[in-house]
């Protein structure tokens, strides 16, 4: 099934559209020497957060601004509907029967991540990428989505959202801290959503770090943080952080050596609260898992074949299996949709091919996370995955994946930001949050809010 806008979207040569989305999340300055980043883990008492009234305003555009310098774009492929790959006993034909048709435009801007609430309530936070620009987010209660400003400022993504237990909608972001790149500036900023407001605090480190920030609160209310410190800015690559419920924060480098900040990582956590992290090494393509263990981590790698682990996401379900969603690179804009998974106690890995994107559009520097997963109440994965001409969905049946075409960006007139997140509610229905991008200099879009259908 395809959906189309509820009004009419803003037509763009496709010339153009290529460009936007070549700018999803641009690099920043050119790279600057900062000190390096102490290996051992810090820790930091809790600072006084500062209250954010909240403020419900209409979904418009942000006033003009000069977004940080990007590499050029080159053109990509015209954008068509990508083919299947894979093992044919591994692949059916598309359907739509995970879907009832429902897409609402939730508010203007970019890159959104999504979390629901206990009452299975959409919460999606959502930014605007300038030296101008704003974090936001928007809750759909009885059907209308209610939008509130976190902050303004200088900021990049991706972010992150989750819910705390006591109901709180949380969101953590990269907060460059100046009007003006500074190399010992820029950090994870976190707000927690009060009744007064949204309530900030910086959890600061040294350099220029926190991007591509990823979130997950466990049951005790831990939030656990995975993030880049890049190697653009001589930084150190994954680390990890830990903000206790008090305030207290754990800070770890987490040894996956220097990394660039544009092909994702992804954050975890098992039943016996360790922490997992995701992410791609670029030195040696591979995509590698990394646990904590104790206050060390073991690095593992999970797939080795070709250029693979690009755009991954973890989730480990309430058996303590893994699942990850990733990309294997087969083209200079093409990459296979792969999944890996395993039991937390097992060694060996059980791999899938899924499918390919053929729009990926690699020829830009800048952060993406264009796969997205989650495990319903039968064990099953269903991942979602997007390029800038398609969002397709696919269900893991026990012996085939079943695949749905969600969305075709030609149909709506525009391109896809090449950014997707998912989460499935109680009832195994899923809601999947994106963005089409609408404009540029800076980059803007349409965030964009699917639900679909139990099975």
């Amino acid at each position: 099934m395809i959906f189309h806008s509820r009004r009419s979207a803003l037509l763009i040569s496709l010339g153009a559209i290529t460009a936007l989305a070549a700018i999803a999340c641009g690099s920043d300055n050119p790279p600057v020497t900062i000190p390096t980043q102490a290996p051992a883990p810090t820790s930091a008492p809790e600072a006084a957060a500062t209250p954010i009234p909240v403020t419900e305003v209409p979904p418009t555009a942000p006033p003009a601004a000069t977004a940080a310098p990007v590499p050029d774009a080159t053109a990509a492929p015209s954008l068509t509907s990508p083919p299947s790959t894979g093992d044919a006993a591994d692949q059916v034909s598309l359907s739509s029967e995970n879907f009832d048709g429902l897409v609402e435009e939730v508010g203007v801007g970019t890159k959104p991540a999504i979390a629901l609430d206990q009452d299975g309530n959409p919460n999606i936070a959502f930014m605007f990428e300038s030296q101008d620009g704003f974090v936001k987010a928007s809750e759909r209660v009885d059907g209308v989505w209610i939008e509130s400003l976190i902050t303004e400022g200088y900021f990049y993504g991706p972010l992150d959202i989750d819910i705390n237990p006591d109901g709180a909608a949380v969101v953590a972001w990269h907060d460059h801290q100046a009007a003006q790149f500074a190399p010992n500036l820029g950090h994870v900023e976190i707000a927690v959503k009060t009744p007064g407001g949204w309530a900030r605090r910086t959890l600061q480190n040294q350099g220029h770090d926190g991007w591509d920030t990823r979130l997950i609160i466990d049951d005790d209310g831990v939030k656990h943080i995975g993030a880049i410190d890049p190697k653009e800015f001589d930084g150190d690559g994954v680390e990890y952080y830990r903000v206790e419920p008090g305030g207290d924060i754990i800070i770890d480098q987490v040894g996956s050596g220097n990394l660039t900040y544009k092909f994702a990582v992804s954050i975890a956590i098992d039943s016996a609260g360790i922490p997992y992290l995701t992410y791609y090494d670029q030195d040696t393509n591979d995509l590698i898992l990394a646990i904590r263990d104790g206050s060390n981590w073991i690095l593992e790698t999970v797939d080795a074949e070709g250029d693979a682990g690009q755009f991954a996401e973890l989730v480990i379900d309430g058996d303590d299996r893994i699942h990850i969603s990733y990309v294997t690179q087969i083209g200079p804009d093409a990459a296979t949709v792969k999944y890996a998974t395993r039991l937390v106690s097992a060694n060996e890995w059980e791999m899938r091919d899924v499918d390919a994107l053929t729009q990926i559009f690699y020829g830009f520097e800048g952060a993406r996370e264009i796969t997205a997963i989650d495990v319903d109440s039968e064990g099953n994965p269903w991942i979602v995955y997007t390029d800038e001409s398609i969002m397709k969905l696919a269900v893991w049946e026990g012996s085939a994946w079943q695949i749905d075409s969600v969305s075709i960006a030609t149909d709506r007139g525009v391109a896809f930001g090449q950014l997707v997140t998912m989460e499935l509610d109680a009832d195994d229905v899923p809601h999947i949050a994106t963005f089409e991008v609408t404009d540029v200099g800076p980059l803007n879009g349409n965030i964009l809010y699917f639900r679909g259908t139990a099975r």
